[in-house]
């Protein structure tokens, strides 16, 4: 919502009177979660899936003014409806914004995609920055937005930003995670961009012209097996309809990674010139020997093992799937015998 309090700040820096601000806020930003269990959430006969919904609706409560939920509404006759919902910011009565009905159940492909897709049609305005629930922002960045919407000229539809990982100091797997994702979010990104000109899509906080999405095979792919990464087959369909994706470095978001050994198994080693350039070489020098010390070499090692044998896996046997990891705060620790029995065969044993 930190997006809403950057609006209300330039607003008021720019003079605009007060009792129009907060109908301007609302007029330029809107937050929609796309949860497609709500509805199985609020009718569970399980106490946590409905403290689950009752902490949703509390958000909502919360910001009346500009969070909405979306959801997938399944009724006792078997009929399926994208419904939005949200609450009078007077009255702070439930209200049913918009309710559709589907022809059959939407999620039809992958998981993540459709819940996407069946939710787009609830999102207004020019612009639309996709999220994921691991993400959290800053006032700071959010003041910054205005001046990344400036990026959208000509055939330009994707504008992409950095993130910061501020899970960094979750433990050992967390800063192995922080640190391969320090380098895709950086050198990576950067030398794609340009002068390679073959940035796509990789997910969130790219921000879409969502008018031009929206006609031209939306923000995700969703076909199951085929696209098991969503985002940059959509990156991949933007660019063959004629669109341009660039990434600036001037905002940032943030994003908590996955920090069970599970969920941060596959990811690659950070370089220390990168951190060099970006934090100064005692940093770098420091952050790497860390890293040393704590075997990242040796997790690396089993990382790279583990795509390999997938990689090998899928080529034999011609299929993909995609598998949930989680955004969790992982605060447990995995037991060796469910370790083993997930990884024996890709780190031990030769099919």
């Amino acid at each position: 919502m930190l997006y809403a309090e950057a609006i209300r700040i330039l607003a008021r820096l720019e003079e605009v009177p007060e009792t129009e601000v907060e109908a301007l806020v609302a007029s330029k930003f809107e937050y929609v979660v796309t949860c497609q269990t709500y509805g199985q959430l609020r009718t569970s006969a399980d106490l946590l899936d409905r403290w689950k919904a009752n902490s949703i609706d509390e958000l909502r409560h919360r910001y009346p003014n500009n969070l909405r939920i979306a959801y997938i509404d399944h009724s006792p006759d078997n009929a399926y409806f994208s419904v939005l919902l949200g609450v009078d910011p007077e009255t702070r009565e439930e209200q049913v914004l918009f309710k559709v009905k589907l022809p059959g159940d939407p999620i039809v492909g992958e998981g993540k995609p459709e819940n996407q897709n069946h939710a787009i049609i609830f999102t207004r305005g020019e612009h639309l920055q996709t999220l994921d629930m691991n993400q959290d922002g800053y006032l700071g960045e959010a003041l910054k937005l205005r001046n990344l919407l400036e990026s959208f000229k000509g055939n330009i539809r994707i504008v992409g930003c950095r993130e910061h990982i501020f899970s960094a100091a979750g433990g050992a797997l967390a800063a192995f995670a922080a640190s391969s994702e320090f380098v895709f979010g950086t050198s990576l990104q950067r030398f794609m961009t340009y002068p390679l000109c073959v940035r796509f899509h990789y997910g969130h906080p790219d921000v879409w012209d969502k008018q031009w999405a929206l006609s031209n095979g939306g923000v995700s792919k969703a076909s199951r097996t085929l696209h098991v990464s969503e985002d940059v087959f959509a990156g991949f369909n933007c660019v063959m309809r004629g669109g341009h994706v660039i990434y600036q470095e001037f905002m940032h978001v943030g994003k908590g990674r996955d920090m069970s050994f599970i969920g941060v198994n596959g990811f690659e080693q950070k370089y220390i010139l990168e951190l060099w350039v970006e934090r100064g070489f005692v940093i770098a020098l420091w952050e790497n020997c860390k890293l040393a010390l704590s075997c990242s070499w040796l997790f690396f090692l089993f990382a790279s093992q583990t795509k390999g044998y997938h990689f090998a896996s899928a080529l034999r046997q011609g299929h993909a799937g995609y598998i949930a990891t989680g955004r969790g705060y992982v605060i447990e620790t995995g037991s060796f015998v469910k370790l083993y029995a997930t990884f024996a065969t890709v780190g031990f044993v030769t099919v």
